[in-house]
């Protein structure tokens, strides 16, 4: 397993793919989290608190 933090404030723009969040941040990074590794709550917390930031739409 790897982990990685930058805080959220770092985060510029997410995407939402089948698979994956790829999260766009600065300076230039990109960070890939696998649905698979959350929970169907914890995907619909992380989606609700990306909306919260305006990251992602509801």
């Amino acid at each position: 397993m790897v982990s990685s933090s930058r805080p959220w404030s770092a985060v510029r723009e997410v995407r939402e793919t089948q698979d994956l969040w790829v999260l766009r941040t600065e300076p230039a990074g990109i960070i890939g989290l696998p649905k698979r590794a959350l929970t169907s709550e914890q995907a619909t917390e992380l989606r609700g608190f990306l909306v919260q930031r305006g990251l992602a739409r509801a």
